[in-house]
């Protein structure tokens, strides 16, 4: 029973690195591609995305002066509602993020008693979100943010996957 446990555990251990080092590779390869900054943050969102299987990802850059959302990219089938919930929430979402320099997860986005009514409004379409800073030198320069259609806490793992690949998208 444990050498069956330890097998399937190496198997799955083998597939995440073997995709991670796909992931990787595919960003390495778009940063050395293109300098357009339009279409490296697009390729960010979209592997952002594919990375945690989510049904949107987005990219926000800060403007260094006064904070505030300079560039955005968006990726994934529910963009649209991704984005107008950083719209109508972002100042609460974003700032939080920025505050914690750290993930911020929103579980389940219809009952979250800080999205009030918004939350309401995305019912059946956003379930969860997941925001983690872009990190440079010390200071957030801006967000990657995630969300599915399920209300589903994002685990452990995919919340470190998002953090890392974050650290890297933050020094393209």
């Amino acid at each position: 029973q444990t050498a069956l446990e330890n097998a399937r555990l190496y198997v799955e251990s083998r597939h995440a690195s073997e995709e991670l080092q796909r992931i990787f590779n595919s960003f390495g390869r778009a940063m050395a591609s293109s300098l357009d900054l339009d279409k490296t943050l697009l390729v960010i969102a979209d592997l952002a995305a594919g990375i945690v299987g989510t049904d949107a990802a987005t990219l926000v850059l800060l403007d260094q002066q006064d904070g505030v959302s300079a560039v955005e990219a968006a990726s994934g089938t529910r963009q649209a509602e991704l984005r107008w919930l950083h719209q109508k929430a972002g100042e609460s979402l974003l700032s939080s993020v920025v505050r914690s320099r750290a993930p911020v997860q929103v579980p389940d986005i219809a009952n979250d008693p800080h999205l009030s009514e918004l939350g309401a409004e995305l019912a059946g379409r956003l379930g969860s979100y997941l925001g983690v800073p872009l990190l440079l030198r010390g200071r957030v320069v801006g967000l990657l943010a995630v969300a599915r259609a399920e209300s589903l806490r994002f685990p452990p793992g995919q919340v470190e996957l998002l953090s890392s690949f974050a650290s890297q998208a933050a020094i393209a």
